[in-house]
């Protein structure tokens, strides 16, 4: 709680984690923003900037990147060069350019980069690792994703279509907005990927530049295979994970808060609910296990290199994204 924290950027994911951090005790807190954006009235005020180099000066030991998708890797580098630990909002990027660079950076000068994949704290989630590692299931065979929601009601405040999740220049697009479930079944799975294939929809009435669906088909070292879709059009929204094993199976509803165990045998099945579910508590958890990486000097889990698979995965052979 000591550090001194520079978040850059104050959108809806910005303000969560500067709210969340004030709620952890962290008090030495730097704010960059646009100069046109709109200033809320704050309980007391913080040091603001609408310069990067301006911010940095403040020697910051901390900076969370809330910037749209296109600008993420770009900040970092910034940061990272003046010394500062990194924590990126997912996806690390849209693209694979100065990616290296950054790892880099950060290696030479000793520095944690965290990229904020904050499903991987859901307690369901959590279970459904446990119960696969605990050989419940028996030997992995199968991963299925769908996540589809309707994107003009994410942000009901304002125009989708100006949006950087419709904005493909921006780094929008489900593929890399609704990466999530991408980066969950290379967590769950965690074997490398050995081959994939991507196939893109356009066909819904969104006013989109980018892709409106894409599926997935994915295939692991070790022999596993998987399939994911995500779309923005979908409503109602409908996010579904299914692993199958040779024992048995599990299914994960994220709107229901419910984790359900089928074995072969009829009787052997399990629900496990998670009721009084706290979507905000993901990102806590998240920002927790990152400063405990930063004070013990620990690789984070949600890293650079899992981050390039990600990108690989989604960017395909021609690195189109």
């Amino acid at each position: 709680m000591k550090q001194k924290v520079l978040i850059c950027g104050l959108g809806s994911v910005g303000k969560r984690h500067f709210k969340n951090l004030l709620n952890l005790g962290f008090e030495d807190i730097i704010l960059l923003r646009r100069e046109n954006s709109h200033q809320e009235v704050l309980d007391r005020n913080f040091p603001t900037f609408s310069s990067l180099l301006e911010a940095l000066q403040q020697q910051p030991t901390v900076s969370i990147i809330c910037t749209p998708t296109h600008m993420h890797i770009d900040a970092a580098i910034e940061c990272a060069n003046s010394g500062s630990h990194v924590f990126i909002e997912k996806p690390i990027s849209n693209s694979l350019r100065r990616v290296d660079e950054l790892k880099s950076i950060c290696s030479k000068k000793n520095l944690v980069c965290m990229v904020g994949y904050m499903m991987r704290y859901h307690p369901l989630i959590i279970k459904m690792k446990e119960l696969i590692s605990e050989d419940k299931i028996g030997n992995l065979i199968y991963l299925k994703t769908h996540w589809g929601e309707y994107l003009p009601d994410t942000h009901p405040w304002e125009d989708y279509r100006k949006s950087y999740a419709a904005r493909k220049e921006m780094g929008g697009g489900p593929a890399l907005s609704l990466s999530h479930d991408l980066d969950l079944i290379l967590w769950i799975v965690g074997s490398k990927v050995k081959s994939s294939s991507r196939l893109d929809s356009y066909r819904s009435s969104l006013e989109l530049n980018c892709e409106h669906a894409s599926d997935f088909l994915i295939e692991f070292d070790n022999g596993v295979t998987s399939h994911a879709h995500l779309d923005f059009f979908q409503k109602p929204a409908k996010r579904i994970i299914e692993v199958i094993g040779e024992k048995g199976s599990l299914e994960f509803n994220y709107y229901k808060n419910k984790l359900e165990y089928k074995g072969h045998v009829p009787d052997d099945k399990k629900i496990y609910y998670e009721e009084k579910f706290d979507r905000n508590q993901l990102f806590i958890s998240e920002m927790i296990d990152f400063f405990q990486s930063v004070e013990k000097n620990l690789c984070s889990s949600i890293n650079i290199d899992g981050s390039l698979e990600l990108l690989n995965l989604i960017g395909g052979k021609n690195n189109e994204f």
